[in-house]
């Protein structure tokens, strides 16, 4: 994998992407992006654990890199994001790797914002309506 950059997932509003719910760790996972377009996870000894869902299955992240992919949902505790939502709150800050490769993600793709819970359950960007209930 070719070098790139890393971001924070976590509950602490210093994070990368910020998620407001108290399943999350302070700093509950970080990813690399890679200049290639290919993203990976790695739990950062989070409480309650990362899951990658991928095809109706769960898998444990452990502190080693998982490739993930945008068909993958990760888990965060009990706060669930969709890989493209991540994207979105790292738009901007990720190098410009082009179009990427078939199910890698291109940074040009992505956008900045800070992620809440909302009070259907769903996670949202701050300040925008929900997808799930549409509040």
């Amino acid at each position: 994998m070719t070098e790139g950059r890393k971001f924070t997932i976590g509950r602490d509003p210093r994070c990368d992407i910020a998620v407001a719910d108290d399943s999350v760790s302070r700093v509950h996972a970080e990813f690399l992006c890679a200049a290639d377009g290919s993203m990976t996870v790695r739990d950062r000894g989070s409480r309650n654990g990362t899951r990658v869902l991928r095809k109706g299955a769960a898998k444990p992240v452990a502190e080693v890199e998982e490739v993930v992919y945008l068909t993958d949902t990760l888990q965060f505790g009990g706060a669930s994001l969709t890989v493209g939502e991540i994207l979105a709150g790292l738009r901007g800050r990720l190098p410009d790797a082009g179009h990427g490769s078939a199910g890698r993600m291109p940074a040009a793709a992505v956008a900045e914002t800070r992620m809440e819970r909302c009070a259907c359950g769903s996670v949202k960007p701050i300040h925008q309506r929900c997808p799930e209930c549409h509040q």
